[in-house]
């Protein structure tokens, strides 16, 4: 049994939203957890702050099922887990592959020293999709994007990298047909393809791509068969594991 999770709105409702209502739409989020009753019975604990959120018809279907004099049992750690989590500011352990791909990058940032490989480490817009369609998959893309591409890069520490691990010169990182800079995701690229982790990079350039469908196409706003969710946690997943690939090349590198 888990200790808890989130309650959203379910996809028979916003299908039959129009697009303009849904851009208008707040999505209420219900956090919820399982409390053991001494009978073994398990009952829902939701949180006052996210009812007091919702409208007053639903506030009342709550109400509805609230128990009275309910006798608790004594041990129940999904419900103490619960409580940490969401009352005392405490954090859990939890097999969360975002919250992995952040501490790789710290570790990065870390190794290099400075500001830095990535100069973002936090976005607070960067979310699994609310809602199970290719547009919030896209929207998710996006913050990841902005977290690892070009928007965080520093292309200074990626120049110095280069430079002293592997003996570039200044006219390496000028374009040859334009006699311009090389972008920031291009260095990164020469960085991989010496550390032979080429993987982090195609994995970004493929991210990008979603990026740049969110920004410059609609998109269809429809509930999907297609389990966008899980196919974001799968990339996340991926980012995690190249991002420590490259980290373990890294600190090899820097300390040899």
């Amino acid at each position: 049994m888990t200790s808890g999770g989130h309650i959203q709105l379910n996809p028979q409702y916003i299908n039959g939203l129009s697009k303009e209502e849904l851009d208008k739409i707040e999505f209420p989020l219900i956090r919820f957890g399982k409390r053991k009753l001494s009978t073994g019975s398990v009952s829902i604990v939701v949180i006052l702050i996210d009812l007091s959120k919702l409208s007053e018809k639903e506030q009342h279907y709550w109400y509805s099922h609230e128990l009275e004099n309910p006798e608790f049992s004594k041990n129940d750690k999904d419900f103490n887990i619960f409580l940490g989590r969401n009352f005392l500011g405490q954090f859990l352990d939890d097999d969360d592959p975002l919250k992995n791909v952040k501490a790789e990058i710290k570790r990065i940032n870390n190794l290099v020293g400075g500001n830095g490989l990535f100069t973002i480490q936090e976005d607070y817009y960067l979310t699994y999709p609310v809602i199970n369609t290719f547009k919030g998959f896209c929207e998710s893309c996006n913050e990841l994007y902005r977290l690892i591409g070009p928007d965080s890069l520093n292309s200074n520490k990626l120049e110095l990298l280069l430079q002293e691990h592997f003996k570039f010169s200044h006219e390496d990182f000028i374009d040859k047909n334009t006699q311009r800079p090389i972008g920031k995701l291009n260095l990164l690229g020469k960085l991989c393809k010496n550390l032979d982790c080429d993987e982090l990079y195609e994995q970004i350039k493929n991210i990008k791509q979603y990026r740049i469908i969110e920004d410059h196409q609609a998109i269809n706003p429809m509930i999907s068969n297609e389990n966008y969710i899980e196919s974001f946690k799968t990339i996340i997943d991926e980012l995690s594991i190249n991002l420590n690939i490259f980290a373990e090349k890294l600190e090899s590198l820097i300390t040899q």
